[in-house]
């Protein structure tokens, strides 16, 4: 059958339009912007026409398309489609790194369709900055460095790309190259604010800040309501001590942006009129920038000291009367109870001025204006035993033991806490002894030497007691522990400060063996106890006259014994001149608080070696590089290295370890430990809590972003995790919670994305408690979410000291020694480092055998 012409010709230019609408669409897809070209690559692709290279080219075009319209998901499995199609497409695998990165989150991914990319196309510009950054983000400064370098190979007039890579350089702390990409950045695009500000920082960071406010000034020439230069500018001219220009600056940040100033800058204008002596404006900033900044931690320490010097200043010139010291005691108690009432000073700050005052005046020996002063304090708050204690230790310095006791019984109805209650009945039964009534004295000596029974100046104290009531026995056996204790460097009494206003509390080594050698002269002669005699009242008997016989013909043995006494009589004459001479170095605060001796004086006592395998991590870190560093933190791991290796333990030790070297470290122990008998983890060094997660910090974390935190510290449960391989005890000894400003920072910022930073209240610093402790005894060297004293320069820190010598005490659980080494912290800190112990250990376990 013939078809007709005229069906022929329709066919023929159904197909010819057909074919033109296609290479229509071709274009358009290719072509077009992409939210224009999604019906395009549509109908191209329902049309099924188009295959291999062709067909991936559509797909990721229309991928573009569904990208820019949000339509990520489809977006992604075009990108995906057309891969599989054409495997050398480097856009393709840009396009699908873009949405990996960005609505992913799968940097991973994105990394390595970016490598692709490049691979293919080595000259794609997009994909080197996206690398670049992606490789910044991960901390890979040197790889993102060499993709910026790419790109500005590249396109060397890109003023963005020699920024990118000086961001870089800057994160790498390497601000001298940072600030010449920066002026290459300037050269070429010299109305860049950003560029200067950038070039600002770094040159501030290098201390040059006549550079710094000269770019700033030009950045605030470009641009007059930036409100960040001008803050920075005030900053750069604090550091040059030129208030007025900072001052000047601070005020128009706040002026430009009142709701928007940040804590630094209030602080920062604080200071400057500290500095000046405008002391009510100053403390107006202060309390600004804690405001803002969540608590008294948005200060820096040299802040947060004239913020309460400033306060002192303007409170003194309000509670002159009150602080008069010329005064009577009547006065000032009328006087300051009307500044409290009358809301000039809140009652709470008015104690604790008095009471740091008190501490100055005892620190120049000024007892009389200290009494003064803590008299109008306990006028204020009768029921604190703070001024109990105070009283008493003053009215002994004085010589008034009478009235010390007398203080130490009202401080006792007051029911003050263990570690009140301890110092209270030292002070009496010191009193008793001062007053010769040793007999009174010997009940509360008792009591104590039970708490603390290596506690030397007790154990003194209660000997020349027993000694003075003629109980020589009793006598001899606490001298002798005297003297042992003695023989173990660094466990004698050492609180200068203490010692000053008490210093019968300790007597050199030749005066206690003479005291234990009169002690043995009377118990070798029988004596009955005598009567309170001067002799008695120094810690020694006399020994009786022979009656039936002249003085001249007594038998030597009363000769001896008479010059035994006779030397013994010299222990208290020898305290008094020491103590016209001694110096004084500890703070008011630390009145009844013993620092703990050098690690050079702690000398480990020899233990036997015991059976079974014992394995030891010990980490100390001090030489932080970002963060504060530590005094005693090395001092203290050398202690425990020696402690450790006495008592049978093969120690893997390590100093200032970065994260690496700190992950080497416990890897090896992690080998070694297993079927170990005993294992303990040690850890000097700063600790840090984040989302309720503790870490301990390497010494190169800087802290400069939440992020990072995961990435830059070891969690604690990483050391416990190793431990528990162990099938024997289990320890975790953390002297970890230093004070540490970084930290506090990034909390302020974690508090505030949680929506927490508008509840006010000061951030904690310290250790949080570790949320699995089965099977493991955690110590850690304060208490919970609090922080801990690094100790003296040179010196263990006192939680470290404490412990060192009670883990070698011979056949005690190690759970006891461990509670042997809290109380002892407790007590020598005066209540203020507490150390908390978990144990899910109830088994016993001797250390020292």
């Amino acid at each position: 059958m013939r078809v007709p012409g005229f069906l022929v010709a329709a066919v023929v230019l159904a197909i010819a339009s057909s074919g033109s609408a296609q290479a229509d669409d071709r274009s358009d897809c290719l072509s077009l912007e992409p939210v224009a070209r999604l019906a395009s690559c549509d109908r191209l692709i329902r049309a099924k026409r188009l295959k291999g290279v062709e067909l991936a080219r559509v797909l990721n075009a229309r991928g573009e398309a569904l990208a820019a319209q949000r339509k990520f998901d489809q977006a992604f499995s075009d990108f995906n489609q057309a891969i599989r199609l054409h495997p050398k497409l480097a856009q393709a695998f840009f396009n699908r790194a873009d949405i990996s990165l960005s609505h992913r989150s799968d940097s991973t991914a994105a990394l390595s369709d970016l490598n692709a990319c490049i691979a293919l196309n080595p000259d794609h510009v997009a994909a080197l900055q996206a690398r670049g950054n992606l490789l910044r983000n991960r901390r890979s400064y040197d790889l993102a460095i060499a993709s910026f370098s790419q790109v500005i190979r590249l396109q060397p007039s890109s003023a963005r790309a020699f920024i990118q890579r000086a961001e870089v350089l800057i994160l790498k702390g390497d601000d001298a190259a940072a600030i010449a990409d920066l002026g290459e950045a300037i050269r070429l695009d010299p109305r860049s604010d950003t560029s200067l500000k950038t070039r600002a920082a770094a040159f501030q960071r290098m201390l040059d800040h006549d550079r710094a406010i000269a770019d700033l000034t030009e950045a605030i020439r470009m641009n007059p309501a930036d409100n960040s230069a001008f803050a920075d500018r005030g900053a750069s001219y604090f550091e040059k001590k030129d208030y007025d220009g900072a001052i000047a600056d601070l005020d128009r940040v706040e002026l430009l942006a009142p709701n928007y100033m940040e804590p630094k800058s209030y602080m920062l204008r604080g200071r400057a009129h500290a500095a000046k002596q405008n002391h009510e404006r100053a403390v107006a900033d202060f309390e600004r920038a804690i405001a803002r900044g969540g608590g008294a931690n948005a200060l820096t320490p040299e802040a947060a000291k004239e913020y309460a010097q400033g306060k002192q200043t303007l409170i003194a010139a309000k509670l002159a009367a009150c602080l008069s010291v010329d005064a009577s005691l009547d006065e000032r108690i009328r006087e300051c109870e009307r500044a409290v009432s009358e809301s000039k000073v809140d009652k709470a700050e008015l104690l604790g001025i008095l009471k740091e005052r008190s501490g100055e005046f005892v620190q120049k020996s000024e007892y009389d204006r200290a009494i003064a002063d803590i008299g109008v304090s306990k006028a204020l708050d009768p029921n604190e035993v703070w001024h109990a204690i105070a009283f008493a230790v003053l009215n002994l310095a004085r010589g008034d033991a009478d009235r010390a006791i007398s203080e130490v019984n009202e401080g006792l109805k007051l029911n003050p806490d263990p570690v009140g209650m301890a110092f209270l009945k030292v002070m009496r039964a010191y009193a008793f002894v001062e007053k010769r009534d040793f007999t009174a004295a010997i009940p509360d000596l008792n009591e104590r030497v039970e708490a603390e029974p290596h506690e030397i100046a007790l154990r003194l104290m209660r000997g020349r007691a027993y000694l003075g009531a003629g109980q020589y026995r009793e006598a001899m056996s606490d001298l002798d522990e005297v003297l042992r204790l003695k023989s173990e460097p660094g466990s004698d009494f050492n609180d200068e400060l203490l010692l000053r206003l008490m210093p019968k509390l300790t007597l050199p080594e030749d005066e206690v063996r003479a005291l234990r050698d009169a002690a043995r002269a009377g118990l070798e002669r029988g004596s009955e106890p005598a009567a309170a005699t001067p002799q008695a009242a120094e810690g020694v008997v006399p020994a009786p006259a022979a009656e039936a016989e002249p003085k001249e013909q007594q038998p030597e043995s009363a000769i001896v014994a008479a010059k035994t006494v006779d030397d013994a009589n010299k222990p208290i004459q020898q305290a008094a001149e020491r103590d016209a001479v001694a110096k004084d170095e500890g703070p008011a605060s630390a009145l009844f608080a013993a620092r703990t001796p050098p690690a050079a004086e702690q000398a480990v006592p020899k233990v036997d070696k015991p059976a079974g395998k014992r394995v030891a991590l010990v980490i100390g870190n001090a030489a932080y590089r970002h963060v504060p560093t530590l005094d005693n933190t090395i001092t203290d791991a050398r202690t425990m290295r020696e402690v450790l290796a006495r008592l049978g333990f093969e120690v893997i030790y390590g100093e200032n370890l970065d994260r690496r070297a700190m992950g080497r470290h416990i890897g090896e122990f992690g080998i070694m430990v297993r079927d170990a008998e005993a294992a303990i983890v040690y850890f000097a060094g700063h600790g840090s809590t984040f989302a309720d997660i503790p870490y301990v910090v390497p010494v190169d974390s800087k802290y400069e972003k939440l992020g990072d935190i995961p990435s830059e510290l070891i969690q604690v449960e990483t050391l416990v995790g190793e431990l528990r391989r162990a099938k024997g005890v289990r320890l975790v000894i953390l002297d970890a919670c230093r004070d540490n400003e970084r930290e506090i920072v990034l909390k302020r910022q974690d508090a505030a994305l949680r929506g927490e930073a508008t509840r006010g209240g000061a951030v904690a610093g310290g250790l949080a408690r570790l949320k699995n402790p089965d099977g493991l005894i955690v110590v850690y060297s304060t208490q919970h979410m609090t922080t801990a004293s690094d100790g003296a320069p040179g010196g263990n820190s006192p939680f470290t000291g404490a412990l060192a010598r009670h883990l070698v005490t011979p056949g005690i659980d190690i759970k006891d020694a461990l509670f042997r080494t809290a109380n002892e912290v407790v007590n020598k800190t005066g209540n203020m480092q507490r150390p908390e112990i978990a144990i899910s250990l109830f088994e016993p376990f001797v250390l020292a055998q």
